[in-house]
């Protein structure tokens, strides 16, 4: 699949494992959500806007090696 953007706010996710094979992800809106784990983001290589604004995070290192994330 070569879906670039995806927009899921306020739609009570709170699993992102179904992403994580997403690679030609650029842009993912995730606001307002159940999200408190990151991981399934890690290998998005191609991501460079992320908001995951209101949820329940409190590790942000799985996104460390995303280079190109503004």
């Amino acid at each position: 699949i070569n879906l670039e953007k995806l927009s899921l706010n306020d739609c009570g996710i709170s699993d992102l494992s179904p992403l994580e094979n997403l690679t030609s992800l650029v842009e993912v809106i995730l606001g307002e959500n159940n999200i408190s784990n990151l991981e399934p983001l890690s290998g998005l290589i191609s991501l460079r806007k992320l908001s995951i604004r209101s949820n329940n995070i409190s590790n942000f290192a799985p996104l460390t090696n995303l280079k190109d994330l503004e």
